[in-house]
């Protein structure tokens, strides 16, 4: 990779990386390039650069919080029922889910991850956890 940021002297390494995507965008006009100039200043120099490495070329989503969330209720409510074996009602409480609205969604998304846990070994990973 270029290092030529040091023949700018105005610049700093975050400043000169955030421009060169900036520019990337503008010349490519490709909707992809449109946040990049950002990621210098949200991940520090040395993540930025590894994330560039590990991603170059790839397009990726990044999800809303909101999502994640979802996905760590999920979660929850498998350590929850499952693993630490609490009653359906408790671990919905315990998982964030609304026990009157949300018992019959969360039976499928449960029912969902648990069908999958296998496909993926998630099992021996979550269960060598329990086991500590």
């Amino acid at each position: 990779m270029v290092n030529n940021y040091k023949d700018i002297p105005e610049l700093n390494k975050k400043d000169t990386y955030s421009t060169v995507f900036l520019l990337m965008f503008i010349f490519s006009r490709n909707s992809n390039y449109s946040v990049l100039n950002e990621l210098p200043y949200v991940l520090d120099f040395d993540n930025f650069m590894n994330f560039i490495k590990y991603y170059e070329g790839q397009t990726i989503t990044i999800p809303t919080m909101d999502e994640i969330s979802k996905y760590f209720k999920i979660l929850l409510l498998y350590q929850y029922y499952v693993i630490e074996k609490l009653d359906w009602k408790k671990s919905l409480v315990r998982s964030g889910f609304d026990p009157d609205r949300d018992s019959y969604r969360a039976q499928r998304y449960l029912y969902t991850f648990r069908k999958n846990i296998e496909k993926f070994k998630l099992g021996d990973v979550l269960n060598e956890e329990d086991q500590k």
